[in-house]
């Protein structure tokens, strides 16, 4: 049947040009364009008896732009006939104007009649000699909607712009791409299938694929420019080394990074150099990564997203930072509040070491306070430490705090602190290898010690040992406790400390030690009877370049 249907057209084309020799043919139309086989009236007159698609049929779309320049929505009529597939005249239209789709923006278009072909586009260029399948080099995307589908579809298709990359001459070169992510079902009715818009982010993945160190901020406030987004104003600041990756997830109170924005700040100046707004809504268990790149002849660092689909965006391996911050709070519980022992006149500071030493919060018997643990960097360790300082005048307690953040005193004591708490990581990470393995089972579960467990988190230092004495200004410090963190771990888990009051002695020595509550009974949530924490007035300040 296929056979004499062409037939049935080359007669009738042949009849048409009755008279004509072949070589008349010759000159006689002035572009291929004017040959009757490509005028769309032509295929349009002849299609209404056998190319045009039952009524009813129609496809749906949007188009995200997520990438850092405009794109545009071309589309072209079909008209298809005998298996075969010819643009209709005059149906070649692009949307949605000539400014196209902004950056941050998306444009919809519902209920397209089939047949036709979409492309997402650079440029709002018009094509004089488009036929079906044609490429052009400003296309990112082109879908052919000439395979109908179910009648009456409720389905909104989705596309998205993103900033992709290509291999060319030995180096990257980043530019705009597309992607079709999936559909959305508009009639809702449950489709496991479909995707699932949210306004929510909970975390997102940052790679830094440049030569250089940047610092990253975060902060609430959508549409920040680099005039307008300043290190103070960031809730979260940190260092983001070279070809590294870092990880960033809701924290405290705030329960998405949308909106938002996020910037990107020279590593040694801190000026901000870049930022890229968080959008308003995405879709639901799809990872969201941005990437700080820098073309070869490019002047300036630049940032974009990065595909949504498998296989658009990378996955963080090896160098991976988590720079979210982690909530931690001291509670320096007061015999009152015990119900038993003492107090101490002194004062309790928490204190950390690593690429920068600082002050994290300070507190008195029966308070509680709250600070921020920033992750170290990458290949760094950071140590907290619980030194309770023997004066009752905070302003000289401070002093003696000052010269043991800076090796003045109590140096060897903080060695061997190090020393031990490397010495039991190592063994735990020793004890967690898998005994035996057979196939792709581990056979032989392995268990830590709770004993191991709480000293690899909380510290390994004996009171007797903890003893730090100042000449100088002649006031004494003991070591009550510490932590060590590393640029990966568990996540944003709040940590809880408690000092309990201290037995009395003759010598009016602290007799207790700092407990890590999370390590030794996995709590999340303040403790039973915590009074409301004071937030610290201490600012933890962001890491300096290694």
């Amino acid at each position: 049947m296929k056979h004499v249907r062409i037939a049935w057209l080359s007669i009738m084309i042949l009849q048409s040009s009755t008279g004509f020799s072949l070589d008349s043919w010759s000159g006689m139309f002035s572009s291929v364009q004017s040959f009757p086989l490509f005028q769309g009236s032509f295929w349009k007159n002849l299609g209404h008896g056998f190319g045009i698609p039952p009524s009813g049929y129609v496809y749906s779309f949007t188009v995200y732009n997520d990438s850092n320049a405009p794109v545009w929505v071309g589309m072209q009529n079909i008209i298809s006939l005998m298996g075969g597939c010819f643009p209709e005249a005059g149906g070649w239209h692009v949307y949605p104007s000539a400014d196209g789709i902004a950056p941050g923006s998306h444009y919809t278009h519902r209920d397209k009649e089939y047949y036709f072909e979409m492309f997402i586009k650079t440029t709002p260029d018009s094509y004089s000699n488009h036929m079906p399948y044609l490429q052009h080099s400003d296309v990112l995307y082109q879908h052919d909607a000439i395979q109908l589908e179910k009648d009456h579809s409720t389905k909104l298709n989705c596309f998205r712009a993103y900033t992709g990359r290509d291999f060319e001459n030995g180096a990257y070169v980043h530019r705009q791409k597309a992607e079709l992510l999936g559909y959305i079902q508009t009639n809702g009715r449950k489709d496991t299938n479909a995707l699932s818009k949210t306004e929510v982010l909970p975390s997102l993945t940052i790679k830094n694929s440049t030569l250089e160190d940047y610092f990253v901020g975060f902060s609430s406030q959508p549409g920040l420019s680099t005039s307008t987004m300043t290190p103070s104003g960031c809730l979260v600041f940190a260092l983001v080394a070279q070809d590294s990756f870092a990880t960033l997830s809701i924290f405290g109170t705030l329960s998405s990074l949308r909106p938002g924005t996020i910037g990107v700040f020279d590593g040694t100046t801190k000026a901000c150099l870049q930022t890229i707004d968080m959008g308003t809504n995405g879709f639901k268990d799809m990872p969201c990564t941005i990437e700080l790149y820098q073309d070869a002849g490019s002047a300036s660092v630049e940032i974009g997203w990065q595909g949504l689909m498998s296989g658009h965006y990378d996955m963080p391996a090896n160098r991976i930072r988590d720079i979210t911050p982690i909530l931690g709070y001291f509670w320096y519980q007061s015999a009152a509040q015990a119900a038993q022992n003492i107090d101490l006149p002194g004062t309790l500071w928490v204190v950390s070491f690593g690429s920068q030493n600082e002050v994290l919060a300070m507190a008195t018997p029966g308070q509680a306070v709250q600070f921020l643990i920033a992750r170290p960097e990458i290949a760094v360790k950071k140590y907290i430490y619980f030194l309770y300082v023997s004066e009752a005048d905070s302003t000289k307690a401070q002093v003696f705090v000052e010269r043991f953040l800076s090796g003045a005193v109590g140096a060897p004591l903080i060695a061997q602190y190090q020393q031990q708490a490397a010495g039991l990581m190592s063994q735990a990470a020793l004890q967690l290898q898998p005994q035996q393995v057979t196939g792709s089972a581990v056979s032989g579960a392995v268990q830590l010690s709770t004993e191991l467990t709480t000293q690899a988190v909380q510290g390994c230092l004996q009171m007797n040992n903890g003893q730090i004495v100042d000449s100088v200004s002649e006031i004494t410090g003991y070591l009550l406790g510490g932590d060590v963190f590393l640029p990966l771990g568990i996540g944003a888990t709040p940590m809880y400390y408690q000092l309990a009051p201290s037995i009395q002695t003759q010598e009016n020595l602290p007799t207790s030690a700092v407990i890590n509550l999370f390590a030794q009974e996995s709590v999340t949530t303040a403790p039973k009877g915590m009074p409301t924490p004071i937030k610290s007035q201490f600012a933890v300040a962001a890491a300096t370049k290694q």
